[in-house]
């Protein structure tokens, strides 16, 4: 989130506000999206040995949601590509920094 609002800024900025505006959609999208799929396992997994079918169905459903998103996205907003793309590796950053605190932590 911190991310997010660090973009949202950095778009005043800058004079390429399609790289920034593609950096904080595809942000955006990909939180809303990790958000999501925690709530969805949860919800699954929570006192039960294996999940229902509705589970599948409704991952398979939010997947072809994320992809329908993405390309409506690149194809009808005026974003640029690379930046998108940096966007979307926003979890990806996260949860690397999260991983090597964790490790420099237990290493004190």
């Amino acid at each position: 989130v911190i991310w997010l609002i660090l973009v949202a800024l950095a778009w005043g900025i800058f004079k390429e506000s399609a790289i920034v505006m593609g950096v904080f959609l595809g942000g955006l999208i990909v939180i809303i999206n990790f958000y999501w799929l925690i709530r969805l396992v949860r919800r699954a997994f929570v006192g039960k040995k294996k999940p229902s079918k509705l589970f599948f169905v409704k991952f398979g459903l939010k997947f072809f949601l994320l992809l329908a998103i993405v390309a409506f996205v690149i194809y009808f907003t005026p974003v640029n590509p690379i930046g998108f793309l940096v966007g979307l590796s926003v979890s990806v950053s996260g949860v690397i920094a999260d991983g090597l605190i964790g490790v420099i932590q237990k290493l004190r």
